[in-house]
């Protein structure tokens, strides 16, 4: 289709894995810890976040491992979501290679960082059913994944709701607080 970047997978994924390589390095020139970077996204963002977090290649690729992220927020992030429909055969490849690269699912094996998985349960644009497997999945690695599904909440709801702040709802912003704190107390690393 015409709206998609000249860029296709999985070369967005180095530019990715090249930002966030960035942060790391340049972390305390703006007051921040490396050892409490989050990756986060909505939506395509959430499958960017999870790619990162979970298939070792491309952090590796600049000299980071997933466990160097303190964790990866995901906002209705696309996760599971075989069959393709729509743009995604163009995007990633219509064959086995990329449909299994392209499901950040396949490659949670509980070496990833804490995931934060928030869903509205009223998305159909990113079925809830993304967030709910990848959660029983990373659990059942022996992973961490916090998932929380929001009655009532589409899409866009979750990033009006982040927008809004502490007092919204659903408390988008106060889970992610919530999540980013009790991460910031555990041991570097874990």
């Amino acid at each position: 289709s015409s709206d998609l970047p000249d860029v296709r997978f999985p070369e967005f994924m180095g530019d990715a894995a090249n930002a966030t390589k960035w942060t790391f390095a340049h972390a305390a020139e703006f007051g921040g810890d490396a050892r409490r970077i989050f990756v986060a996204g909505h939506s395509a963002g959430g499958h960017i976040a999870a790619l990162l977090a979970c298939d070792k290649r491309y952090l590796a690729a600049v000299g980071l491992v997933p466990r160097d992220l303190a964790g990866m927020i995901g906002l209705a992030g696309a996760y599971a979501f075989l069959p393709y429909v729509e743009d995604e055969a163009e995007i990633f490849g219509d064959d086995a290679a990329g449909r299994y690269d392209s499901q950040p699912i396949n490659f949670v094996d509980g070496d990833e960082p804490p995931l934060l998985l928030l869903q509205g349960l009223d998305d159909d644009e990113v079925t809830p059913n993304n967030a709910e497997v990848m959660a029983e999945r990373a659990q059942a690695m022996d992973g961490t994944a916090v998932l929380k599904l929001y009655p009532d909440i589409d899409h866009g709801d979750l990033l009006v709701a982040l927008a809004r702040g502490r007092k919204a709802k659903p408390p988008v912003m106060r889970d992610v607080l919530a999540f980013v704190a009790k991460r910031a107390v555990a041991e570097p690393g874990h």
